[in-house]
């Protein structure tokens, strides 16, 4: 695997996003914000953890 994967680059750039969106959603108290930034993590973690699974079966 390469040294630096663009991809997991922006994973990992929308994972925080989305962790300094649920500290925003809190300060806020805003359940749409909680759910929308909890989703943007969600998506962001799996996305990851499938591609970084695939990647290894891969070879």
């Amino acid at each position: 695997m390469r040294s630096f994967d663009i991809v997991f680059f922006l994973l990992a750039l929308l994972g925080t996003a989305g962790m300094m969106g649920l500290g925003i959603a809190f300060a806020q108290g805003s359940l749409l914000l909680f759910i929308l930034f909890s989703g943007m993590l969600a998506a962001s973690l799996v996305t990851g953890f499938k591609r970084k699974k695939r990647l290894a079966q891969d070879g």
